[in-house]
């Protein structure tokens, strides 16, 4: 009896009883071999297992028999991105958006193709989608702001997007670091301060938040506050001397002598000698 092995496969997959249901279903493709319900059903638990080339292998054989299941499309896209088959998940969303334009997960994933594939465009237009499907959702703001921070160097639009992101989850860290420096690539000082200030206070452990408002500091023309940020990074071992060194956010402090005596103070002088612009080249 199809459906009561079907049934039972949906139950135990819901218990997490993969195996289980693995059985059931291979028997109702025993009963029904061409009825789509049983392969993408045990595509799934495999999927679960983590046996992804069996998971796609099933999930193609359900799609032979039900060209119009999203679902089987959706679930392959996935394995096949974990699989790290970028095109062959990228075709599958787009055969889930033509059937179920409303998927709005589906275009989350094909913005994160898109982004590896360094597709910007593409990669905005994704997220918008996905934006408009759950604007309640800080994460699809986050990558759009991403899209625009890291891809585009647009940091008027990476701070309007991070701004939404920001709204709907104050705690992120990443959200509250990419505003910070959206706003201090557009030269809003007094913005950056506030934001990274405000990393500082979620995560007062983390030497980033001080060294981040030590840059914005810097840039404010505030050169003492700006080191003593620095020295409190340097004391929790923010000690990446590559970033101090490239970083022009510093610039207005590293020829001071406050800031040449505190980099002495952690570090000794043959270290320092292999950052010759850490002090301006000097």
């Amino acid at each position: 009896y199809f459906r009561a092995y079907k049934n039972r496969a949906m139950l135990q997959y819901a218990e997490k009883n993969y195996d289980a249901a693995i059985k059931d279903y291979a028997k109702c493709i025993e009963l029904e071999p061409k009825e789509a319900d049983g392969y993408v059903g045990r595509g799934s638990c495999y999927n679960m297992l983590n046996k992804l080339p069996e998971a796609i292998k099933d999930y193609t054989k359900g799609i032979e028999y039900d060209a119009s299941n999203a679902v089987a499309y959706l679930n392959r896209g996935n394995a096949k991105f974990a699989t790290n088959d970028k095109e062959g998940a990228l075709a599958d969303y787009k055969k889930v958006v033509q059937i179920e334009p409303g998927n709005g997960n589906v275009y989350f994933n094909m913005g994160v193709i898109y982004m590896g594939k360094e597709q910007a465009t593409e990669a905005i237009n994704a997220f918008k989608y996905y934006n408009s499907i759950y604007p309640n959702e800080w994460n699809g703001y986050k990558k759009t702001g991403d899209v625009y921070y890291l891809m585009v160097k647009d940091y008027a639009f990476s701070e309007l997007y991070y701004n939404k992101a920001y709204k709907i989850n104050n705690k992120e860290k990443e959200i509250i670091e990419r505003l910070g420096y959206s706003y201090l690539n557009q030269r809003k000082i007094g913005e950056a301060i506030a934001m990274f200030k405000n990393q500082v206070a979620l995560l007062p452990e983390d030497p980033w938040g001080y060294y981040n408002l030590a840059a914005a500091l810097s840039v404010g023309k505030e050169p003492e506050e700006s080191v003593r940020n620095l020295n409190i990074a340097l004391d929790k071992r923010m000690v990446e001397l590559a970033i101090w060194e490239n970083d022009k956010n510093l610039n207005n402090v590293r020829m001071l002598d406050i800031f040449k005596n505190l980099l002495r103070k952690y570090f000794n002088k043959d270290i320092l000698a292999k950052y010759p612009m850490i002090f301006g080249g000097f």
